[in-house]
């Protein structure tokens, strides 16, 4: 059976401890449950996030995992324990899938097409430099699609609304719900990105027409 290596890498902000951090032992301990992987497996990333030997529990955690090809596998946004309540200088809001016209839709089918539309708010006095990577997982939890859906800069007090599309859908998609993350960094976690505010998330139906309402979904992994 065919096996993988991935290559993990992991860059670490604190939003809440910024300025702390800068003077303070800060460190994360990073293992997985074992090195190879058959196609296919899950993959299990456990970390620890301690500040002068002391756990971190309220912060936010930039995580972008690449392939042994140097492509990005995925860039998510998680917590170390319960998440921290803000204020937040830049979120993202109305976060949906859509059709064509921008109109929120929840059922899609194997080789069609989706989009999704957002809207990025900007609540402090000074203009922000915005990322927003988008990553999409299927009903197994498998890792389909991350694209940039935007990357510009947010001027002060202000929000835009912005809307990414055609995305493809595979042939072979996997039917069921499937979800979707955005999240808000200053820049890709490679680059030192920091994460502005907990990702925000979605999902939506592959090729049924049973489900077609909207809730939203929550992120299945933290950092302790």
């Amino acid at each position: 059976m065919r096996k993988t290596l991935l290559t993990i890498l992991i860059i670490l902000t604190l939003l809440t401890y910024i300025e702390t951090a800068n003077s303070s032992n800060l460190n994360l301990t990073i293992t997985t449950n074992k090195q190879l992987y058959n196609v296919g497996e899950s993959v299990t990333i456990m970390g620890s996030l301690t500040q002068d030997g002391t756990p971190l529990s309220d912060g936010l955690v930039a995580i972008q995992v690449k392939t042994p090809k140097n492509a990005t596998f995925i860039i998510r946004t998680f917590t170390t324990g319960q998440t921290p309540t803000g204020p937040w200088p830049i979120e993202i809001t109305n976060f949906t899938p859509c059709d064509s016209n921008g109109n929120p839709t929840y059922t899609f089918q194997p080789g069609g097409q989706i989009g999704f539309k957002f809207t990025i708010k900007n609540s402090a006095a000074t203009s922000y430099d915005v990322i927003v990577p988008i990553n999409l997982y299927y009903a197994n939890g498998a890792p389909f699609s991350i694209f940039i859906a935007y990357n510009g800069t947010i001027n002060a007090n202000s929000k835009i609304t912005s809307m990414i599309w055609p995305l493809s859908i595979p042939t072979d998609a996997v039917k069921g719900t499937a979800y979707a993350y955005a999240n808000a960094l200053s820049d890709l976690p490679e680059n030192m990105g920091l994460p502005y505010s907990p990702e925000n998330s979605a999902n939506f139906t592959i090729g049924t027409e049973a489900h077609r309402h909207h809730k939203q979904a929550q992120a299945q992994g933290h950092l302790t």
